[in-house]
């Protein structure tokens, strides 16, 4: 069994005001997204208000970066709520398989033209002189 480096009281400390601001930022995503009624999820206004605080701050706290290496390195868990939510409803998928398959395709379509167009325009914009 893989032993984990000794942790010093400091470090577990900064890691969990680091788990505590994560998780305040995405409640006060979600209460301004309640409060002004916004069609935006409260979670990227909530990363939408971190980008802000740490570019006020400039650096990435320690506790943070650790929260957010913790998340990163088990992010794989993250995908078995959905991954058994499909085994659940494998009779509705089967049922609107085609729908699915067409809005998805569709879909993948409209934001590569999308993507493909919005590159195009901001490359002609950048090669035109400026006065």
């Amino acid at each position: 069994m893989k032993r984990l480096p000794p942790v010093s009281l400091r470090q577990a400390l900064e890691a969990v005001l680091g788990f505590l601001a994560l998780a305040g930022f995405s409640r006060g995503g979600e209460a301004v997204r309640h409060s002004l009624h916004l069609p935006i999820p409260g979670t990227v206004i909530g990363l939408l208000m971190m980008l802000l605080a740490l570019r006020i701050v400039g650096r990435v706290p320690t506790g943070l970066r650790q929260a957010a290496k913790l998340l990163i390195a088990h992010l794989n868990l993250f995908f078995i709520p959905a991954a058994v939510g499909v085994t659940a409803y494998v009779g509705l998928l089967r049922q609107d398989a085609g729908a699915i398959a067409l809005a998805l395709v569709l879909g993948t379509w409209l934001a590569l033209a999308a993507g493909a167009w919005t590159f195009q325009a901001v490359a002609a914009r950048s090669r035109t002189p400026r006065p």
